[in-house]
C-alpha cells in the first residue's frame, strides 16, 4: 500500500567531511561497514532518526545496537510514482533475545528496525542515500573578462562554475510526508599557475595583481553537504579551462649606473638612488614584464620645465646620458617612466634621476715622487658633472713657462718635465672647464712643489 503526501523541502544550510569509516555510531543507529560520506540524525523536517549517505552500496552493513536484550525485525520503504510505501517486513531479518540487530543493505531507501516483542515494540526509521546515484556534475568553467559584468581582461576578471545535481528525495512513513533534501555545494578553485582564491562560491571576482599572467588552468571541484552542522566533503567531480590573458604585468624599472674608472670624481654614483655627477649613463630595463607584452614605451622628461621636450626610446632595454642641460648652476631631476602594452593593455612605472651640480677644485701643494704608486703622487683636480670637452689645465713655473696642459679631468701630472722631475718652488696652473649644469669655472691659484726625498 502506498500514501500520497506533500514534498517539503529541508531550510537550513549545511556543511560536512569526506568520512572513511568502519564504524560510525549515530545515536542507536551504526553504519558498520561501507563507506559514509554524510550523516544526520533526528532531522525533523523529514521525521527520520537517521539519514545515511554512503558513497555506494559495496558491502554495506546497517546495524542497531539496544541496551538490553529484546527481539528486533526490519522493514523496508520507499518512494514510489511520488508517494510512501508502507514498510514491508524482511523475514530473515528477525532476530530473538539480541542487543545487536544488523541487516546487510543491497538497495537504498529506507529501512524500520521494530524493537520489542509483538504487540509492545516500538519502531525507528531510517534513509539509506546511494550517493553515486545522485553525483553532481561540473558541466563547466567560464571566465568573464573583456566588458563582461564591469571586468576588463587587464585587472579584473570573473570565474563560474556551472553545476548540474538531480533531486534527492526521502520519505517518512510514520509522518505521511516525503522532503526534498537541500544540497549544499561550494567550489575549491584552484589554478596552475596558483594564484589565490578567497572564496568558495561559484561566481568569484579575481583583482589585479591577482590575475593570470600567463596562460592558466583554472579549476573547480565541487564540494557537498547534506546535512546541517556537519563540514562539506570533496565529491572529486571537477572541471577546468585553460583561460589565456590579455593582461599585462611590469614590477619595476631596473637602472644600473655605468661607474666610471677613476678617482678624483665626486659622487660618481649616490647609493640607494639613481642619482651620481654627470655624464651619468644609466642602463635601464624592466623587471617582471610578462610574455603578453608587445611594446615598450619609454620617456625622459626633465622635471623643473613643464614643457620640457620628451626624450621617447620603444626598446625594452637602452642606456642614456644625463647631462643637466636644463639648470643653471643647480641639480638636475629627471623622469623616467616606461609603459609596457599590448593592442589590450598597459602597466607603467617610473624612478627619478638627479645630476648633482658641478664642482672643481685643486689643492695648492704638491709632494712629487711621493706615495706607494705613480698615480698616488699625481696632482689632480677634483671634480663632479663637468662637461669634459671643455675642460683645460695647465701649469707653468716661475717664469711663465708652461711646463704640464691636459685636457681629461680624469688625468693628472706627476711632476715631470721632459722626463725629469721638476725642481721644488712655487709655480701655479689655470683651470678653467664648465659644468653640466652650465656654471662657469676658472682657477688660477700658486701651486708649491715639494720633492719627496724618494723622488729622483
Amino acid at each position: 500500500m502506498r500514501k500520497q503526501f506533500n514534498i517539503m523541502n529541508l531550510t537550513k544550510p549545511v556543511l560536512i567531511t569526506l568520512c572513511l569509516l568502519s564504524t560510525s555510531v549515530f545515536a542507536q543507529f551504526s553504519l558498520n561497514t561501507g563507506t559514509l560520506l554524510n550523516s544526520g540524525d533526528n532531522i525533523s523536517a523529514s521525521g527520520l532518526d537517521t539519514i545515511f549517505v554512503v558513497q555506494n552500496l559495496n558491502n554495506v552493513t546497517l546495524q542497531y545496537t539496544n541496551s538490553d536484550t529484546t527481539d528486533f525485525s526490519w522493514s523496508r520503504f520507499t518512494i514510489q510514482d511520488g508517494a510512501v510505501t508502507t514498510p514491508s517486513l524482511i523475514p530473515s531479518s528477525i532476530v530473538s533475545n539480541q542487543k545487536i540487530a544488523t541487516l546487510s543493505i543491497t538497495e537504498p531507501g529506507g529501512y524500520q528496525v521494530e524493537i520489542g516483542p509483538t504487540g509492545n515494540s516500538i519502531t525507528k526509521q531510517i534513509w539509506v542515500i546511494d550517493y553515486e546515484e545522485y553525483t553532481p556534475r561540473v558541466d563547466s568553467v567560464v571566465v568573464y573578462d573583456k566588458s563582461k559584468d564591469g571586468a576588463d581582461s587587464c585587472s579584473f576578471i570573473k570565474v563560474e562554475a556551472f553545476t548540474s545535481s538531480d533531486t534527492i528525495l526521502v520519505g517518512d512513513p510514520i509522518q505521511n510526508k516525503i522532503v526534498r533534501l537541500t544540497r549544499y555545494q561550494s567550489i575549491n578553485w584552484s589554478s596552475v599557475p596558483s594564484l589565490t582564491f578567497d572564496s568558495k562560491e561559484f561566481k568569484i571576482n579575481l583583482f589585479a595583481p591577482n590575475i593570470p599572467y600567463e596562460d592558466t588552468r583554472i579549476k573547480a571541484t565541487l564540494a557537498e553537504s547534506l546535512f546541517e552542522g556537519i563540514t562539506s566533503f570533496n565529491t572529486e567531480v571537477e572541471n577546468d579551462t585553460l583561460y589565456i590573458p590579455v593582461a599585462v604585468k611590469l614590477e619595476s624599472i631596473v637602472a644600473n649606473i655605468i661607474e666610471r674608472d677613476n678617482n678624483n670624481e665626486f659622487e660618481k654614483v649616490v647609493t640607494g638612488d639613481i642619482k651620481g655627477s654627470a655624464p651619468l649613463n644609466v642602463d635601464f630595463s624592466t623587471k617582471g614584464a610578462n610574455s603578453k607584452v608587445e611594446f615598450y614605451d619609454w620617456e625622459i622628461l626633465a622635471m623643473s620645465e613643464a614643457d620640457s621636450q620628451k626624450i621617447t626610446f620603444a626598446l625594452d632595454s637602452f642606456r642614456y646620458e644625463f647631462r643637466n642641460d636644463v639648470n643653471d648652476n643647480e641639480e638636475a631631476d629627471y623622469l623616467v617612466r616606461v609603459t609596457v602594452s599590448n593592442d589590450y593593455c598597459h602597466a607603467s612605472d617610473k624612478e627619478e634621476v638627479r645630476i648633482v651640480s658641478s664642482y672643481l677644485d685643486a689643492a695648492n701643494i704638491m709632494i712629487i715622487g711621493f706615495g706607494a704608486s705613480e698615480e698616488a703622487g699625481q696632482f689632480k683636480v677634483v671634480y663632479k658633472s663637468l662637461k669634459p670637452e671643455t675642460f683645460r689645465g695647465a701649469i707653468y713655473n716661475r717664469w711663465g713657462r708652461r711646463v704640464f696642459t691636459w685636457t681629461d679631468p680624469e688625468l693628472g701630472w706627476d711632476g715631470r718635465y721632459n722626463g725629469r722631475y721638476v725642481s721644488p718652488g712655487v709655480y701655479y696652473y689655470v683651470i678653467t672647464a664648465t659644468g653640466t649644469d652650465g656654471e662657469k669655472w676658472k682657477i688660477k691659484r700658486d701651486l708649491n712643489i715639494i720633492r719627496s726625498k724618494d723622488s729622483k
